[in-house]
């Protein structure tokens, strides 16, 4: 996620705040007093299911409902049926049944409450049920009044077009393929920024006691998930993308970014690693002088060493002095020397030159690969 753009968001997001949360104009801080009246009323063991509902959800506003679907509706329409009001008490239980954080698992019991319950809603109302269908943004919304501080409010325009907007470096997806806990990732990232902003944390604490203030209201501790949503919500509806002068990216763009990004920090950490390999192998051993000793050579018989130059060796054939590769003629052979130990010392030269050698490709390898990745990274960048 790019934490300028992010932050440039919030900044717009705190110069509107006063209005945001002035009841008289945009009133955002609504969303807070919903769940606080849920958190009042709300109660799977109360005897008329019904008017808990119905009492638990009164300050819901448009946030569930709204003039193409009314899910919350929906659940009138089966608690209104006798038969139905233990089916409602138990899907809501399994709902908010504790799952220990597997994001994974608390989807599939998303996905399992639409699918039962709108196959319930069907029976009582086969001609216009669509209207009071539950979907994945309305249940979990239910998730986030139950545990306002594990969950977040999910709406997929808002989301994506976050996602987009704040350079997120994954693909939630949607329908099918959407996945609840990428999209909780990308939450947790903006509480991380949220949690490090104090000023926009001062502002929101006073507002939520505000709103606690309010009859019918009971306190909890949501730990600013509410914040992250709202300010999704309003960068999208306020237009703070274009105030803070932030580009909007398709998703194909921003995850193609997002991918070369994560590739380019990934082959940076492992050139780092690399290095640290290089630098614990053994430093270059100094080849031994033995200037001035017999040595023999396979094709022009003995001579003697008169001298070493870099990485050559120099022997005198009976006055006619020919440069060999010292190491590698010593290791292949081609010349031998009577030297306790000799033999050995040159191997174990030899193949600390050739782990270096392998090593320092390697890296050239990765480093040029890295040089291209910034390039392609730079040419795509704003």
């Amino acid at each position: 996620m790019d934490t300028l753009k992010v932050n440039a968001v919030i900044d717009e997001y705190i110069k509107n705040f006063a209005k945001l949360n002035d009841e008289a104009n945009d009133n955002e801080g609504y969303k807070w007093v919903a769940t606080g009246c849920f958190k009042k009323y709300w109660n799977l063991d109360a005897e008329d299911m019904l008017e808990m509902f119905n009492k638990a959800m009164k300050e819901m506003s448009n946030l569930i409902d709204n003039s193409q679907v009314q899910p919350l509706s929906g659940i009138r329409l089966l608690l209104s049926q006798p038969s139905e009001v233990d089916f409602v008490r138990e899907s809501f239980r399994t709902l908010f049944a504790d799952d220990g954080g597997d994001i994974n698992a608390r989807q599939k019991r998303v996905d399992d409450f639409v699918e039962k319950v709108n196959e319930r809603i069907a029976l009582y109302s086969p001609e216009g049920s669509w209207k009071n269908n539950q979907n994945r943004t309305s249940v979990l919304y239910y998730l986030n009044l139950e545990k306002p501080d594990e969950n977040y409010i999910f709406k997929a325009t808002e989301a994506n077009d976050w996602a987009n907007c704040a350079e997120f470096g994954e693909d939630i997806g949607s329908g099918a393929s959407f996945s609840l806990a990428k999209y909780y990732r990308m939450c947790d990232e903006l509480l991380d920024v949220v949690n490090n902003n104090p000023k926009l944390k001062k502002l929101n604490d006073k507002r939520v006691k505000e709103k606690f203030e309010k009859p019918d209201v009971s306190e909890f501790d949501d730990k600013n998930h509410i914040l992250v949503y709202d300010i999704m919500y309003c960068a999208y509806h306020y237009l703070f993308y274009d105030k803070a002068a932030v580009t909007k990216k398709t998703t194909k763009e921003r995850l193609r970014r997002a991918a070369l990004r994560k590739e380019t920090e990934e082959l940076a950490s492992a050139i780092k690693e690399k290095e640290i390999a290089y630098d614990a192998l053994d430093n270059e051993q100094p080849l031994p002088d033995i200037t001035g000793s017999e040595i023999t050579h396979k094709t022009f018989g003995k001579g003697n060493v008169v001298g070493v130059e870099g990485e050559n060796i120099c022997i005198d054939f009976n006055g006619t002095v020919k440069k060999f590769g010292y190491v590698f003629s010593f290791e292949k052979g081609f010349l031998s020397i009577d030297k306790d130990g000799f033999a050995d010392l040159i191997k174990n030269i030899a193949l600390n030159k050739e782990k270096r050698a392998i090593v320092e490709n390697e890296l050239k390898t990765m480093k040029n690969k890295h040089s291209a990745l910034m390039e392609q990274l730079e040419e795509i960048t704003d």
